[in-house]
């Protein structure tokens, strides 16, 4: 039982993630405070402890644990979780499914529950995996293979003339589609969206780093690596994700010593770090672009293979910082279409003044609180990785009405009147998570414009053709 969004029960307890020193994967996690109440304490392994498949390249991350933990005890206190209760729960996109069962209590010393209360019982959690078997590698379909050669040539060509790549990543003079290339069949997209990233200006990178960023913070950035693993799997790509993965790490790691040198002292320039405070800042960087770039590139690799969804959340990071502030890199990452109903209403309904003093409202209030922060924070992860964009602004107003509004922001861009409409539109796609405290705020920092708040609280109506 997850808990209700207007639970406001708080945690008592406190759950131990423990990792493993030696890196062979025996993570786990338990709870120390139930046994207040008189219960027993919760405990998991992160990687699967039944089951034939030891999830040797799968486990749950320590906030995984965490929350599971945390919802299992609030099943344990409200009397719905007993010994011999089974579940079964899908992860990375419906592709992986975990099943759960709750055994008989053991000693904490016995599970190495050592913050747990002296002669407190434990009850493990213990849990398999069920997924894909690994299937034989193949040669992509002809559909596919066509796509990928013309995506590739479109590649190439944009990155004419740059060769600052690291050791390893230069672009093949005769691209390699064979299903025992380096990373896969899909190999040369792969190395061209990589360069996307080597070569990219010091603005750029500071782009693709603020998206990661708020990938990491407000989702996850590790996500559609995920999914991609799970996908290769029947594929029988499996171990060219593993060396893709471990490739793109060694050569973030690298960042600001073999390449992106101009980047790095740009981007610890934007987080305001003095050189002698730099180094853990730098290796915090390094993992942040890590897993980011992982992500990215494996999304790529199993380009002909994901679906939409999974492929935007692993890319969007990356193209929407190469295509520019509130401008959907693609037609993937547009809202729907009874959202930006919405949205042309509302530009229809105010005039230029109430959409300048939004747009502009908006851009000077984002920063000033906790609550404007954590909007904008939010917008900008789930913008970047789903179908939450509008089209460009000259698509959604009338073009008298973009005009005069270009007239009107200057010296501003009419830039802030998009980003203005990023928010109503993502609001609008995914207004579950967004709390009635950031709606209210957004109103308010946008000057109250008739009609915005009633679009951003009530159900949209979706009239659908027969």
């Amino acid at each position: 039982m997850n808990q209700s969004p207007d639970d406001d029960r708080r945690p008592f307890w406190t759950v131990f993630s423990i990792f493993d020193p030696e890196g062979e994967g025996s993570d786990f996690a338990y709870t120390a405070g139930l046994a207040e109440r008189g219960l027993p304490e919760l405990h998991m392994w992160s990687r699967p402890s039944l089951g034939s498949d030891p999830g040797d390249d799968w486990k749950f991350s320590r906030s995984d644990n965490c929350r599971i933990l945390n919802e299992l005890a609030w099943r344990l206190l409200d009397g719905k979780l007993e010994v011999g209760d089974t579940w079964s729960q899908q992860y990375d996109d419906g592709l992986v499914t975990a099943h759960f069962r709750v055994d008989p209590d053991q000693e904490a010393e016995d599970l190495d529950a050592f913050q747990a209360a002296e002669g407190a019982r434990v009850l493990p959690v213990r849990w398999s995996l069920e997924r894909e078997p690994i299937g034989p590698s193949a040669p992509m379909s002809g559909a596919a293979l066509a796509a990928s050669a013309a995506e590739f040539s479109l590649l190439r060509s944009a990155l004419s003339g740059r060769d600052r790549v690291p050791t390893g990543w230069e672009l093949p003079q005769e691209p390699d589609w064979s299903p025992g290339a380096r990373f896969g069949p899909r190999t040369p997209n792969v190395l061209a969206c990589a360069s996307l990233v080597w070569t990219a200006e010091p603005e750029v990178m500071i782009d693709i780093l603020y998206n990661l960023l708020q990938v990491d913070i407000d989702g996850s950035l590790t996500w559609p690596t995920s999914v991609a693993i799970a996908k290769a799997r029947p594929m029988g790509r499996v171990e060219e994700l593993h060396r893709l993965g471990a490739a793109t790490h060694e050569a973030a790691s690298e960042f600001g010593i073999s390449w992106g040198h101009e980047a790095c002292a740009a981007v610890l320039e934007w987080l305001q770090i003095e050189p002698a405070e730099e180094a853990q800042p730098l290796r915090n960087v390094r993992r942040v672009l890590g897993d980011g770039l992982v992500s990215f590139l494996s999304t790529s690799a199993l380009a002909d293979g994901l679906e939409l969804s999974a492929q935007a959340a692993g890319v969007g990071p990356v193209l929407c910082a190469l295509a520019g502030h509130g401008v959907a890199p693609g037609p993937e990452w547009l809202a729907a279409d009874h959202v930006l109903d919405v949205l042309s209403v509302l530009a229809s309904t105010m005039s230029v003044d109430a959409l300048a003093r939004a747009s502009l409202g908006w851009a000077h209030a984002r920063e000033r609180s906790a609550v404007t922060s954590s909007l904008q924070r939010h917008v900008d992860a789930r913008s970047v990785t789903s179908a939450s964009f509008p089209p460009l602004a000259e698509e959604w107003l009338s073009l008298p009405k973009a005009l005069e509004l270009q007239q009107r922001l200057r010296p501003e861009p009419l830039a802030l009147v998009q980003e203005w409409a990023v928010v109503v539109t993502t609001v609008l796609t995914r207004r579950g998570e967004f709390t009635t405290e950031q709606i209210d705020e957004f109103v308010r920092a946008s000057g109250n414009p008739s009609g915005l708040a009633q679009a951003l609280n009530e159900p949209i109506a979706v009239t659908r053709s027969a």
